[in-house]
């Protein structure tokens, strides 16, 4: 897409994300578990600190302007139970959000699909999970369009998906991408 990038997020961002997730606080609050992603700048830093070294976070931008987040974290760097973690060792966790007036152009689905192609290649991700909050239909159309499937209503709230064997060329959509991405 024209103008869509993922690039690392770093500290000098944090004036627009603290904006970006204050200016979206309603729909983010009512589309997650009522908690926000960082908004005051000790909780960017001490996030920015800590994402791990399989966790890949970049923020999508369009024309230069920070207009959400996309996250591909290893199972093991993600909350997952012991026995998920050894069960699982290829498998990777898939989030993101996008600001309220961008919603609707295929932005996110093709952040996802870029970072979970770049996954796949660089360290050999065979399982991707997800879950989305019920009632969120936008966020449940984004996996359904990368190939994921669902598989649990975990606790009433929220309907987990999972999108098995990724390296398939017709499993993200379309043919996997080679190359680099800007997200690392």
């Amino acid at each position: 897409m024209p103008g869509l990038e993922l690039r690392e997020l770093d500290i000098d961002d944090a004036d627009q994300w603290i904006a970006l997730v204050l200016r979206n606080r309603d729909p983010l609050t009512a589309s997650n578990d009522g908690s926000l992603p960082p908004s005051t700048m000790a909780e960017v830093r001490q996030w920015l600190s800590s994402i791990g070294e399989r966790d890949f976070q970049p923020g999508i931008w369009l024309d230069g302007e920070l207009i959400g987040h996309v996250m591909v974290s290893h199972i093991s760097h993600a909350r997952a139970s012991e026995q998920s973690k050894a069960e699982m060792p290829g498998s990777f966790g898939v989030g993101y959000w996008l600001d309220s007036v961008h919603t609707g152009r295929g932005y996110v689905t093709e952040a996802c699909r870029t970072l979970m192609d770049y996954v796949r290649r660089e360290f050999g991700a065979t399982q991707f999970v997800s879950a989305v909050k019920e009632g969120n239909p936008k966020s449940a159309a984004v996996l359904e369009r990368l190939g994921f499937e669902v598989t649990q209503n975990s606790n009433g709230e929220m309907i987990g998906y999972r999108l098995v064997d990724p390296r398939s060329e017709t499993a993200l959509g379309r043919t996997p991408v080679d190359g680099p991405i800007s997200a690392t």
